[in-house]
């Protein structure tokens, strides 16, 4: 084992070449440019469909959704007509962390999304998404000192939808955060792994990216400022490391390029007698529709009249959720609340999801073979969708779930996975005023299949692009570089076209072990404690 490597990630959510590689041209990226010129880069493909859920434990386990059990944001049972969010003690499957921390090399995991709830490994783990501002750190006595030394928080205070113009100095005041405590990190405990997840880019690009496209005078920079201050903030992580000895890689869960339209499949699916309705629920929710009170809108409302901390005091949580469950939205993660309560699961054939996952209800058919023929026709229905104002298919292409998926979990899967062609969104909402919307008044960016790829360290080719990088490739790799076997169970492959021809990581021979029952029980163990049972 090379105990003397050390290995930095930095994951940014959402970035995409095709936003980075003009700003480096423009010279306003000097940190990215001289890793660009100093390693090897080029496009990493996401999982199918490229979502944060379960896009970044794709990276952390080298494994496809099947062999993980998680395929987007919402956990559908179609069978039990139960619907939920998925957690990090949803995914089936030890995690890069894991494997280096069983060969007692101290690991350091800050914001990467899917973390949470946070469970135990050899080091520092500090997760994303925690619904309450404590029970995300571990060691636990680490939040104490996360909130004294930085007033840490979860989120920023306003967010894009609510406030466009407080959202910008928060969601940077958070960036900033993020990275100071990167920087403590590094000094405290002294990680040989560390990863850094900026994951705040991503709402910001999706939210101002049409003001970038059209130079909006207001808005029109502030995409191009956060990556300066993002690529400012790498260069100082470098510096504070002053270690030659340093691989360095920067990544992303998937790209991101300007909406061209959405297209609402809940809607195609009602005009076709596919997804039936519970009356009352549709019926009100129409009326809300008609009278144009989305719920991006209502947040909007909320953040302008500055009375958020009125509704959060007085209104419960579930009650909050519930009265928004009744209104329409412009985005459609929330949005699937409303769906999934509204359909008539006893009838319905279909149940869409945001982004492109459908799931079929084997209960609506009377055999086998009808449900076979039912899929195979919608498979083909879904293939001829053309954008009405340009021709252009909906979809790239379109999945039977054993097409892109395969382990033991690949029965929990949607039946059908919708690729869309770059620039089109799958909404799902229950209810909208129209099929196709070419406004992008919310979301003006969509998640592309290709993200970034960028490694620079003292056995990295320099200055190449390298081509067929995809996600599933960065756990072997780093694995790889510490010279620790890496599981057969593993999707991905070493990259060994990133090292130098001379180097001992090119002429070592990649090793790979057998998954025990040994590592089995740990996993199931690790669950459990993250659940408090033991």
């Amino acid at each position: 084992m090379e105990e003397r490597r050390k290995v930095l990630v930095i994951g940014l959510d959402g970035a995409s070449w095709n936003v980075i590689k003009p700003l480096v041209k423009e010279g306003r990226l000097p940190t990215i440019e001289k890793l660009m010129q100093n390693g090897c880069y080029g496009d990493l493909e996401s999982c199918i469909p490229a979502m944060t859920f379960p896009a970044w434990k794709c990276y952390s386990t080298g494994k496809n959704p099947g062999k993980l059990g998680v395929y987007s944001f919402r956990n559908v049972d179609v069978d039990k007509h139960e619907f939920g969010l998925y957690s990090s003690i949803s995914f089936k499957s030890e995690e890069l962390w894991d494997y280096l921390g069983e060969n007692n090399i101290t690991c350091g995991v800050l914001d990467m999304p899917t973390t949470y709830p946070c469970r135990t490994i050899n080091g520092v783990m500090i997760s994303h998404g925690a619904p309450r501002p404590w029970g995300y750190a571990y060691p636990r006595e680490l939040e104490k000192e996360l909130k004294a030394r930085f007033n840490y928080k979860i989120d920023p205070d306003y967010l894009p939808q609510v406030n466009k113009d407080a959202a910008v100095p928060s969601t940077r005041s958070i960036i900033e955060q993020r990275f100071d405590v990167a920087k403590y990190i590094l000094q405290e405990f002294n990680p040989s792994f560390f990863h850094l997840t900026i994951f705040h880019i991503d709402p910001i690009q999706h939210y101002y990216w049409k003001d970038m496209e059209e130079n909006d005078p207001k808005y029109g920079k502030v995409i191009e400022d956060f990556w300066a201050l993002i690529d400012s903030r790498i260069g100082s992580l470098l510096e504070e490391l002053g270690d030659e000895k340093t691989y360095v890689f920067l990544m992303s869960d998937h790209g991101q390029t300007a909406v061209k339209a959405t297209f609402h499949i809940a809607k195609w699916l009602m005009q076709r007698d596919m997804l039936p309705m519970k009356r009352h629920r549709s019926a009100l929710y129409a009326i809300l529709s008609g009278l144009g009170q989305s719920r991006d809108k209502v947040f909007s409302i909320v953040g302008k009249t500055r009375t958020a901390w009125l509704v959060k005091f007085f209104i419960p949580k579930h009650t909050r959720q519930e009265i928004l469950g009744l209104f329409p939205t412009e985005q459609d993660d929330a949005g699937q609340d409303t769906l999934l309560r509204s359909i008539d699961w006893l009838k319905t054939r279909v149940i869409p999801t945001p982004h492109g996952p459908v799931y079929l209800n084997r209960a609506a058919f009377a055999s086998e073979k009808q449900f076979e023929e039912f899929k195979n026709d919608l498979i083909t229905e879904l293939k001829a969708i053309e954008n009405p104002r340009t021709g252009e298919k909906l979809a790239k292409e379109v999945y039977r779930r054993e097409e892109i998926y395969w382990g033991k979990h690949v029965d929990q899967a949607p039946d059908i996975v919708i690729l869309p062609n770059e620039g089109y969104e799958i909404a799902s909402s229950a209810v909208s005023r129209q099929l196709w919307d070419y406004s992008a008044s919310g979301w003006s960016a969509v998640h592309r299949l290709q993200g970034i790829f960028l490694a620079m360290g003292p056995e990295i080719k320099k200055g190449i692009e390298i081509q067929g990088a995809r996600i599933y490739d960065l756990a072997p790799t780093i694995l790889h570089i510490f010279g620790i076997p890496i599981p057969k169970d593993i999707d991905g492959k070493v990259l060994k076209e990133i090292f130098r021809e001379d180097s001992t990581l090119a002429k070592r021979e990649i090793e790979y072990m057998e998954v025990d029952e040994r590592a089995r029980i740990k996993g199931k163990i690790r669950e459990i404690k993250s659940l408090g049972k033991i």
